[in-house]
């Protein structure tokens, strides 16, 4: 055999490490791009040699991916032993998929048998844990609470994927990397439903509230704060209908190295932005957040930009109703004036802004108002959202829709132009896309923005293409392309077939 270097090798090993892709993050594991087949091939290398083993095996441990496999919650349970027999292994992580929202009747037969108890409890004596936080982890451990001891064995992780249920899991205070600072931690309360596990614990006894937010020294417990972490991607554990409070997710945004946070099901309305422990927290450091299926209006925005003030991306999408079930959201209203407003005041430095209000709008009213210009935003390059939205619509009473040259900022270099729900009807849809492909048509023309370099526009699905951008509306120096693209895929749905018209400018 050659002899090379352990670099070389290292090199060659690495294009086997597993991965969790970007695209269809919401699935919950479920993504297709996920088939495991590297790691396999990583523990076969291991065999090979002594030295094979000494650099492939690291990289088994470098990214470990649990969320969406078969019998995932048994594979947590013998990762949590691994790492309590072998804790460096845990030092090796850098990347983890995991599942936090476990079954409520699997947790007590499992968690209640006498092998797993003793394996919980090891964990919990190895870890030099701050007494609250080994106490929240005690309680919360009959219904969740496994991901978060794991990830307590990790300290050098950088990406996190995780599900977790709506508001039970210890796991975002856990990522929040104050566990060193001294602060006064408050932790979410909810009833005590899982102490009947640990309560005779040696050295274990019931704690008091004052002791559940006790003020935490500097310098302690260091090794939890997490230095690496860049990016979170939290997922509300029902793919349906659950949503997860704001103050739930809150701990993540005092993390001081998050760069990306990503959340599914969030709630930012009404009493749960009431419930933010820290509302007047600064956060200078997260560049870029996705609210995916949040319920968020005008104050939740606010709240967001202000909170958040080194945001260079943000995304919004809003949910179809169902993520509203249980809950009293009558006044849920979608004012686009108000969001317009507020992105003017709070949000000049945003680099990339998308809305997505179309399964919004097929449950509710359309969104009153519009958006309005855009133009004080100049550090604006990437945009999203309904042409509606942006410019507003021709309504009596109403002021005129403006044009694409009056709303966009002169940085803009892409527009996305989401679908709107409310263009079903055929000879309606037909008439607006002439609207539509007339207003485009104007801002290529009228060169208002000189670095913009690509407009994307969604359309219901047209197999024959027919239409979508006669040659009349031909520009020079732009091409046009035309494709069928399936949107929108969830866990729970296959999507849609959407038709996307793109107009790149020839550089």
């Amino acid at each position: 055999m050659v002899v090379l270097p352990d670099e070389i090798w290292h090199h060659i090993f690495a294009i086997f490490e597993d991965y969790m892709p970007l695209k269809n993050w919401r699935m919950y594991g479920s993504q297709p791009q996920l088939n495991h087949q590297g790691p396999a091939v990583l523990r076969e290398v291991c065999l090979v040699c002594r030295q094979f083993r000494r650099i492939a095996q690291p990289l088994l441990y470098r990214t470990i991916l649990i969320e969406g496999r078969n019998e995932e919650k048994d594979i947590q349970t013998l990762m949590l032993r691994t790492l309590v027999e072998n804790p460096q292994f845990g030092e090796h992580v850098r990347g983890v998929s995991i599942d936090d929202a476990v079954d409520h009747w699997w947790a007590r037969q499992t968690l209640a048998d006498d092998v797993v108890r003793k394996l919980i409890l090891s964990a919990l004596r190895y870890l030099d844990l701050p007494p609250a936080l080994t106490g929240r982890l005690r309680d919360a451990l009959t219904d969740c609470g496994l991901a978060a001891l794991e990830v307590a064995y990790m300290p050098h992780v950088q990406f996190v994927d995780c599900t977790i249920p709506d508001m039970k899991s210890p796991l975002p205070w856990m990522l929040s990397g104050i566990l060193g600072l001294k602060e006064q931690f408050a932790f979410p309360s909810y009833e005590n439903s899982g102490s009947w596990v640990f309560h005779d614990d040696e050295g274990y006894h019931q704690r008091q509230e004052e002791q559940i937010s006790q003020s935490i020294p500097k310098n302690t417990f260091a090794n939890y704060g997490f230095p690496n972490l860049t990016e979170v991607r939290i997922r509300t554990g029902d793919s349906k209908e659950g949503r997860t409070p704001a103050w739930v997710i809150e701990p993540l945004l005092l993390h001081p190295t998050l760069r990306i946070l990503r959340t599914l099901g969030t709630d930012w309305f009404g009493q749960e932005l009431r419930d933010l422990k820290w509302p007047t927290q600064i956060n200078y450091n997260l560049e870029y957040l996705d609210l995916t299926e949040a319920i968020i209006d005008a104050e939740g925005l606010k709240t967001v930009l202000t909170r958040c003030q080194g945001l260079r991306g943000l995304s919004i999408e809003l949910p179809d109703s169902r993520r509203e079930r249980d809950g009293d959201f009558d006044d849920w209203i979608i004012d686009y004036y108000k969001f317009g407003n507020i992105l003017r005041q709070h949000g000049r430095n945003l680099e990339e802004f998308n809305l997505h209000t179309a399964e919004y709008e097929e449950d509710h009213s359309p969104g009153e108002g519009r958006l309005g210009s855009l133009r004080e935003l100049t550090s604006l390059r990437h945009l999203k959202v309904s042409k509606d939205a942006l410019l507003g619509k021709q309504v009596e009473g109403e002021p005129s829709p403006l044009s694409f040259s009056e709303a966009l900022p002169d940085s803009v270099e892409t527009l996305h132009l989401h679908w709107s729900e409310h263009y079903l009807i055929e000879n309606w849809f037909n008439f607006i896309r002439r609207v539509f492909n007339k207003d485009v048509h104007k801002l290529l023309v009228e060169d208002k923005t000189p670095n913009l370099r690509e407009v994307r526009m969604e359309r219901g699905y047209n197999e024959s293409k027919e239409n979508e951008w006669p040659a009349e509306l031909k520009v020079g120096g732009w091409d046009v392309e035309i494709v069928d693209e399936r949107s929108w895929q969830k866990y729970h749905s296959s999507g849609c077939m959407r038709t996307i018209v793109t107009l790149s400018k020839n550089i």
